[in-house]
């Protein structure tokens, strides 16, 4: 059902700013709308802000993705280059101890 001037006045649950505009003037209304206006400007502005730091973050949670996952490779070559060394050294001390106890 559609509201009428009779409806509204009528409703006690009317909330928001038509209860209020109803009792202003069409000056004091242009200056409410003109005070929204710059409300709605600053709000997105202020959007546009946010939006923007959003992305920037984005964007460094990207590079950092990235380097972590070039650490992850060298950090895995340089566990194969150790367990490398480390089979060599076995080897070699094996090698010694063997070549030790013949007498050479």
């Amino acid at each position: 059902m559609k509201e009428t001037e009779e409806t509204r006045e009528g409703n006690p649950n009317q909330t928001g700013p038509e209860l209020y505009l109803d009792d202003l003037s069409s000056t004091e209304i242009s200056e409410y709308i003109c005070g929204l206006e710059r409300e709605i400007k600053s709000a997105i502005e202020s959007n546009a802000i946010v939006e923007q730091e959003r992305l920037l973050l984005q964007k460094k949670i990207l590079e950092l993705q990235t380097r972590k996952k070039d650490l992850d490779i060298a950090l895995s070559k340089s566990k194969a280059n150790l367990d490398t060394l480390r089979a060599d050294l076995r080897i070699a001390t094996s090698k010694f101890w063997s070549v030790r106890n013949e007498g050479r």
